[in-house]
């Protein structure tokens, strides 16, 4: 199975979502990759689901950061958080909820 989400907007600004078969940039395979200026994010249709779903965090938390000025964040630092935060939504599903 593959995520469902065909968009998703943050800090105002709507990206589109798209899977793709063999994602690259050209040097090297990726899971995930944000385009500022199309609104675009793709992710690596050959994952399994959850890591779809983790990728596309992933990629959110580059455009959330990004919007606030933190473009230079390293890597690891992206990848701790998005585990953290996928790890957390998944055993607390309520934290999801908005009243």
């Amino acid at each position: 199975m593959s995520i469902q989400i065909e968009a998703v907007k943050i800090g105002g600004i709507v990206y589109q979502v798209q899977l793709v078969p063999d994602l690259a940039d050209g040097k090297q395979k990726l899971d995930g990759h944000i385009q500022y200026r199309p609104c675009l994010i793709q992710i690596e249709a050959q994952l399994a689901e959850q890591m779809q779903m983790l990728t596309l965090w992933h990629e959110i938390l580059h455009a959330m950061l990004t919007q606030a000025g933190q473009k230079q964040l390293p890597e690891p630092v992206i990848e701790a958080l998005t585990y953290g935060i996928f790890q957390a939504l998944r055993d607390n599903p309520k934290l999801a909820e908005i009243p």
